[in-house]
């Protein structure tokens, strides 16, 4: 049997949607990412770990896929909105790792220059 352990569900979002809403800041995505990836991630590395970890967020909580984010453009209104999702949803949800698989484990130095040789190679991308 695989462990699991709770997660409040702004983390959750924040991770499976990229739009931060975690009551517990960047701790709770970083914590997250790495309990379901089994790897430390790097500020830059978060949206990959985000796109890996989605799909295994909604394998484990399918009616998650019905939340809609909406715009939201202050820290009281997501706080508002997430105490409603919270109210509909529940506050935390056991999640599991996702299989190793389905995560790419590239060092943090590694994965820095390939973004940065990526953004060199679009038009008007850095030096």
């Amino acid at each position: 049997m695989t462990e699991s352990r709770p997660f409040h569900l702004g983390d959750i979002l924040s991770v499976a949607t990229g739009i931060m809403c975690s009551p517990n800041g960047m701790d709770g995505i970083y914590n997250l990412c790495a309990w379901m990836t089994g790897d430390t991630p790097m500020t830059h590395q978060l949206p990959r770990f985000g796109s890996e970890c989605q799909p295994a967020i909604y394998e484990q909580h399918p009616d998650l896929r019905a939340i809609v984010m909406p715009q939201l453009t202050s820290e009281a209104d997501w706080r508002a909105w997430l105490s409603q999702m919270v109210a509909q949803y529940g506050e935390f949800r056991d999640i599991t790792p996702m299989p190793e698989v389905d995560h790419t484990p590239i060092g943090p130095l590694t994965e820095f220059v390939m973004r940065r040789a990526a953004l060199r190679n679009q038009p008007g991308g850095t030096p």
